[in-house]
């Protein structure tokens, strides 16, 4: 949402949308995703300005510049299982996370604005749902309640458990210290030292699969909402 007229969204079939009056209409693109003949799901996206962004699809990563009435994939990002979701530190650097296939290609970074992606082989084992970053250190969501923590911008990884087995879908920081992370059977957990430890803090929320998270400071005061349940937002 860029502003109150102008909004771009993403998802199946390698479908992009965008309005430029509220919503009343829509620009279809169904191509975003589209590519060697078959269509791949919009998984996240991250736009550097209303005319230039990025999206990682199921089978690849594709790109435009044209404010989205066109996308080609980017070279060399192709994949058999899944990009997942993507985190920029800046407007050069960023990673793009995922698995779940034979290739085992699970982590890519850019450091030119999504141009070209080099691929990491130091995430070796695991698949990922979700990425966070800052200038040297990432986590990654994984699939078995365990986070992969690196501070040496990918070198090496450690992993540290959240205290709950289950899928974990997203990743929200507030800083490099502080954060959530959302996944299934209700679980939610938060951060106060960059990922290394966790606290479940799950109290009043039921048990569903939880698939988003939002932070937003209202005055001297921080809101978090979660998101996932097919009736409320918490």
């Amino acid at each position: 949402m860029w502003n109150a007229n102008t909004w771009y969204m993403a998802g199946g079939n390698g479908t992009f949308m965008k309005t430029n009056n509220a919503g009343v209409t829509w620009n279809i693109n169904t191509h975003a995703g589209v590519f060697t003949g078959a269509y791949s799901d919009v998984q996240n996206a991250f736009f550097f300005n209303q005319m230039n962004g990025i999206l990682a699809c199921t089978h690849g990563i594709t790109k435009t510049t044209d404010g989205g009435n066109s996308f080609l994939l980017i070279p060399g990002t192709e994949i058999n299982g899944a990009w997942r979701s993507m985190y920029f530190v800046n407007e050069t650097t960023g990673y793009v996370i995922g698995g779940y296939g034979s290739d085992n290609k699970k982590l890519a970074k850019t450091t030119d604005a999504g141009n070209t992606w080099i691929l990491s082989t130091t995430l070796t084992s695991g698949s990922y749902n979700d990425i966070y970053a800052d200038a040297n250190m990432i986590i990654a969501a994984g699939v078995d309640g365990f986070v992969k923590r690196s501070t040496d911008s990918g070198i090496s990884w450690y992993s540290y458990s959240t205290g709950s087995p289950t899928l974990l879908n997203k990743l929200k920081f507030i800083n490099s210290d502080s954060g959530f992370v959302a996944g299934n059977q209700g679980f939610f957990g938060f951060t106060s030292d960059g990922g290394v430890s966790w606290q479940t803090r799950n109290s009043g929320i039921p048990v569903n699969t939880y698939s988003d998270i939002d932070i937003k400071n209202v005055g001297s005061v921080t809101n978090v909402y979660l998101t996932g349940n097919k009736n409320f937002i918490y």
